[in-house]
């Protein structure tokens, strides 16, 4: 019966109405709603849940029958999200951001529509409410599996995101918890073995009724390898540093083998973990971030210049909002350290006035055992050392490179970018032989957080290009 009643519900706008005369439009009903005076509520509830097909409830969407549409409502942000999103993935104007499949649906833009990439649960309303729809929705609620939930250090939201975690959390591919209670974080993650992003940000690191420091019992999490953590109460105050380790350390143990990617704020690196545990715990690292940095972090390139992380491919080191980093000889060590596997690269804002010379006063450019990056084809910068004499010194190593990206510099005001003068530019392609784009930052109002980019090839073109379009027009 219930495959007759799927079959007969298949049918174009036109069929389904009496007297539509163009098939390539969504025909309403008449006014009297026909259904419901064939057949009671009841009657097409028990028919219409033999309905599974989306194409088929969207066919009976179609209907514009008002008591069909109630049966329905419930059914109806799953099943058209399935049949939309073939679409609109090849939509390269729309983003992912954080809304409910049904705040997708709902929405009357195509924008809105492509929200599920994540769902957000920040407060107690949004979480009771996702736990209310995920009771209906059949199967994987989170649709894409990925999570972002914000407990806000408070008891009670933990434990209501601990049972949606225990409901769903084998479903989960990327996870991010905020401000998590640490002394339930190894429960929250045993709930989600599946996972393959971990992403944890937290204003306290673990400690004991007394104020100490806690290593974390963390679970296997097998299919594991991206990891980005960092906790707030250190970003300035360089005294507790310390304090990070134990949480630090539990990660790299219990993952550290596993990672291909990990993004961390500088404590991680200043936090007295010895450079051997990074070395040996981090062998398959293919991408390191690290945030924060400022003219106190020259102890991390004392560690990067001894690991021994043979896979990394990709480095991005980013200052702190107003600070900027040292471009010392030991900076350029760690990156010749890396020169045989980088791909791709990253620098901070540099302040680099003593640049070429050395605690003797030596030309540290002379000394230096210069050596060739053959892989690194990608390159960006900070906009304020467009005129560094580091450049200089990278004519020598960075002879591969194809894009040279500069960006804004981190700083509260992003809307007044410096200018590329012609001969800095024509500078940058006549030493960088296979330079093909340069990329130079640009402020759109009428793009809202869409950055944009002047993009100069060396053949003396140059068009706009966005940030999130940039990979289909240029590669990067």
């Amino acid at each position: 019966m219930g495959e007759s009643v799927s079959k007969f519900l298949k049918m174009d706008g036109d069929k389904a109405v009496p007297g539509a005369g163009d098939t390539n439009k969504v025909v309403k009903s008449p006014k009297k709603d026909h259904f419901g005076l064939l057949l009671n509520k009841a009657c097409w509830t028990k028919i219409l849940s033999y309905v599974e097909d989306p194409s088929d409830l969207h066919s009976v969407s179609n209907l514009g029958s008002p008591l069909l549409d109630e049966i329905l409502k419930s059914r109806m942000a799953s099943a058209l999200f399935l049949l939309a999103l073939p679409i609109l993935m090849q939509n390269q104007d729309l983003s992912p951001s954080t809304r409910t499949v049904d705040d997708c649906l709902a929405s009357g833009t195509c924008n809105e529509l492509f929200k599920p990439h994540v769902y957000s649960c920040s407060d107690l309303d949004e979480i009771v409410d996702f736990k209310c729809q995920a009771e209906w929705v059949k199967g994987n609620p989170f649709i894409l599996g990925y999570l972002k939930l914000n407990v806000e250090c408070k008891l009670e939201l933990c434990e209501l995101g601990l049972s949606l975690l225990q409901n769903h959390g084998q479903v989960l591919r990327r996870l991010t918890l905020i401000n998590f209670l640490d002394n339930r974080m190894s429960e929250a993650l045993n709930h989600c073995p599946n996972i393959e992003y971990l992403a944890l940000f937290s204003g306290l690191s673990p400690r004991d009724p007394e104020g100490n420091s806690l290593e974390l019992a963390l679970p296997s999490l097998p299919r594991l390898e991206h990891v980005w953590f960092q906790l707030y109460e250190h970003r300035r105050k360089r005294k507790q540093y310390k304090t990070v380790a134990p949480w630090a350390r539990s990660f790299l143990l219990a993952y550290g083998l596993q990672l291909k990617t990990l993004h961390c704020d500088h404590s991680v690196f200043l936090s007295g973990i010895q450079w051997e545990v990074f070395s040996t715990s981090l062998v398959n690292l293919e991408e390191l971030q690290v945030n924060w940095l400022d003219l106190n972090s020259a102890p991390i390139f004392e560690i990067f210049i001894k690991v021994n992380w043979l896979k990394l491919k990709r480095l991005y080191l980013n200052e702190w909002f107003g600070e900027a980093v040292e471009f010392s000889k030991s900076t350029l060590d760690t990156l010749d350290h890396f020169k045989d596997y980088l791909e791709e690269l990253h620098l901070p804002k540099f302040i680099t006035q003593n640049l070429f010379m050395d605690e003797n006063n030596e030309i540290m450019n002379e000394k230096a055992n210069i050596g060739r990056f053959p892989r690194l084809k990608r390159v960006s910068a900070r906009e304020s050392n467009v005129d560094s004499q580091m450049w200089t010194t990278f004519t020598t190593r960075f002879v591969n490179i194809e894009c040279l990206r500069f960006e804004m510099d981190n700083r509260h005001d992003p809307y007044s970018p410096l200018t590329l003068s012609k001969n800095r530019m024509e500078w940058f392609f006549s030493n960088f032989k296979k330079l093909q784009y340069i990329l130079w930052p640009r402020q759109d109002s009428s793009s809202g957080v869409r950055q944009l980019y002047i993009a100069y090839m060396k053949n003396g073109k140059s068009y706009k290009v966005y940030e999130n379009k940039m990979n289909s027009v240029i590669g990067y």
